[in-house]
């Protein structure tokens, strides 16, 4: 054993007592940061303790139904004459607001780890910095006037929900292009991870920000998705960690194995996006488990607060000793990394299974933890339709030394977010245009879902069994068979039929893009298919308008349900039953709430002025039947958008 194995790891805690400090100063203020400022809500009281020892922190009473009436209604109010700025006073303000955060980075960083037990190296280090790069980047989109941009104007009150461990770098990525455009935001915090939400919220109205544009709601979530006057454009991703990473034989195994510090280790496993399952390739795969081993018997347990810290508390505790004990009795083989782990505090030593079968329930149910489940594989094709039959991924991780092999692996994925090679990456900023409308379109109203599926739901079963062949031809060939639709439409239906031709030529050239990432490396934006999308129109739109809807949508790679009038458009129908793969597009006398309620939609879409509030809250997109002559903006809506990182150097 040489010197330097001898020598103990010595310790270099920061601080606590600025942020025992802001506690104290808001005592009694804890549950919501609205209009009226940081006050406590009328809902249940909920004790917040500090992971690593269980001692309380604060007392946070959370919102109850009228305090989000009273908080959305004071956004609302807010939210006008902050839309009514120019492009560079809400740029200005969100400069104001970044410089009052990095003045404050150090406060927020030791919140952060005092309620949550994230690692102060990885609060301070990585997320906060990563907050106030999507502040800058929303402002400059505000200055470079794509917020709201031409034509189009905010939402209104946005709605946002966070996920359970969700800090500022996830819900300003959402929060912060979502002021840029004018709109007035409402974050939904779980107890957990409300006193860094809090704190950003004080910042932001001490930075400026005009009271009521950024409220914080420490409520359940679907109190906040369910309120009248706010529209929530996504919600936090339910279940397990899904992040996904694939080590194909020719990677770098050191790296690949080093990033997993970033993409697992720091947050414990307990994040949405935290990959929490590995392929390796066979020929390399007991090396990658040797040096992953080695790696995790090195780790270091402790204070979050201590800067050598690698691994901090949970901040929940959950099953995960009975859960690898499920894992080995379906064949896993168990590895738990021998940390000399601190007597107080929810820690748990980082586990790796290997050796488990695909459809093994330790392998498609998870987790959330420091548990790693390993497949092997032996061909690029069987790692992609190992990953096709799991859970999706939020994000991905492709290691691959060859080009080819990296960009056909990353490009079959479904994750938002595909890394080649490296980390975590660099931001990749949302476009303000995700939260704005078209100029004219009216406000959503809300309300709870509408029952009833009827039809609806098989209707949208057959789609989704016919979407996947469909999506995977390229775009000519779907073109190709569109167009073929309108050869056998024209003598009935001219104008139809020109729609349809025009519609399936323009989904040739979605609207993807290649950027220059901020820290170098190359930021692709790959417009990819919904899955099946439902659209509810009124009972006057005309068949030319359903064929540009049917063009763009089904060009684009989606399946589409379409609620008609009784009569319907026989011609147009007639034409895709003879074109278009069984099941693909159907157009049926659904009534909204029929098709709103149905499931297997990935997208909704109502063009029907006469919906109730219940199918409208239901809805992803909300319009005016001229909708369905913009083409960019159905182009645009027909798409999502999956970002690929591919590091510089």
């Amino acid at each position: 054993m040489t010197g330097m194995e001898r020598l103990e790891r010595g310790t270099h805690p920061v601080g606590a007592k600025p942020a025992i400090g802001w506690l104290a100063d808001h005592a009694g203020q804890l549950g919501m940061v609205t209009v009226e400022g940081p006050c406590a809500g009328g809902g249940a009281a909920v004790e917040i303790a500090n992971p690593a020892t269980g001692v309380v922190l604060a007392r946070i009473t959370q919102a109850g139904a009228s305090d989000i009436a009273n908080a959305i209604a004071g956004a609302r109010g807010a939210q006008a004459g902050w839309a009514a700025l120019p492009g560079f006073a809400r740029a200005g303000a969100l400069r104001a607001f970044g410089a009052a955060l990095k003045a404050e980075l150090d406060l927020l960083a030791v919140l952060r780890s005092l309620e949550t037990g994230l690692p102060w190296r990885v609060t301070r280090g990585r997320d906060l910095p990563r907050a106030l790069d999507h502040l800058h980047a929303a402002a400059r989109a505000a200055e470079g006037g794509r917020a709201p941009g031409t034509g189009r104007q905010a939402l209104g009150v946005v709605g946002l929900l966070s996920d359970p461990l969700d800090g500022p770098e996830d819900w300003l990525a959402r929060a912060a292009p979502a002021l840029a455009a004018g709109n007035a935001a409402v974050l939904h915090t779980p107890p957990g991870a409300a006193l860094a939400a809090f704190c950003v919220a004080g910042l932001a109205r001490a930075a400026g920000l005009p009271g009521g544009v950024f409220c914080v709601l420490c409520c359940e979530a679907d109190a906040l998705a369910t309120a009248e006057g706010v529209i929530c454009p996504d919600t936090p991703a339910p279940g397990p960690a899904s992040g996904l990473t694939i080590v194909h034989a020719d990677a770098d195994l050191d790296s690949a194995v080093a990033a997993l510090d970033d993409t697992l280790w720091a947050t414990g496993g307990q994040k949405a996006a935290d990959a929490t399952r590995l392929l390796v390739q066979e020929g390399v795969a007991e090396a990658f488990h040797s040096r992953l081993r080695d790696r995790m018997a090195r780790l270091c347990p402790g204070d979050p607060l201590d800067q050598g810290t690698d691994l901090g508390p949970l901040a929940h505790a959950g099953a995960l000793d009975e859960f690898c004990d499920v894992a080995r009795d379906e064949g896993a083989e168990v590895y738990r990394a021998a940390l000399p782990l601190p007597e107080t505090g929810r820690y748990h030593a980082p586990v790796l299974l290997t050796g488990l079968a695909p459809a093994a329930a330790a392998m498609q149910s998870g987790i959330r933890g420091p548990v790693l489940r390993s497949m092997t594989f032996r061909t690029l094709g069987e790692a992609i339709a190992l990953a096709g039959g799991m859970q999706p991924a939020r994000n991905a991780w492709v290691w691959s030394e060859c080009g080819a092999t990296a960009q056909t692996t990353a490009l079959a994925l479904a994750a938002r977010k595909v890394v080649v090679n490296d980390g975590l990456g660099s931001i990749m900023p949302e476009e303000p245009a995700a939260f704005t409308r078209p100029d004219g379109m009216p406000d959503v109203p809300s309300g709870p879902p509408a029952a009833g599926t009827g039809d609806g739901a098989a209707a949208s079963a057959a789609a989704r069994a016919a979407q996947p062949g469909w999506a995977a031809l390229d775009a000519g060939a779907r073109a190709d068979r569109l167009a073929a639709c309108a050869e056998a439409l024209a003598a009935s239906d001219p104008d139809a039929a020109a729609r349809l031709c025009a519609g399936a030529a323009l989904a040739t050239m979605p609207p993807s893009a290649a950027l220059l990432a901020p820290g170098g490396g190359l930021a692709l934006e790959i417009a990819r298919p919904h899955g099946v999308i439902g659209a509810i129109l009124g009972s006057d739109t005309s068949a030319a308008d359903i064929a540009s809807l049917v063009a763009i949508a089904a060009g684009c790679g989606n399946g589409l349900v379409v609620s008609v009038s009784s009569e319907g458009p026989q011609a147009l129908s007639s034409a895709i039953m003879r074109g278009l793969p069984e099941g693909l597009v159907q157009l049926l006398p659904l009534t909204p709430g029929r098709l709103a309620a149905a499931r297997g939609l990935d997208a909704l879409w109502c063009f029907c002025p006469d919906a109730d509030a219940q199918t409208r809250e239901c809805a992803t997109w909300c319009a005016d039947a001229s909708a369905l002559r913009d083409d960019a903006e159905l182009m645009r809506r027909a798409n999502r958008r999956q970002r690929l990182w591919l590091p510089g150097g």
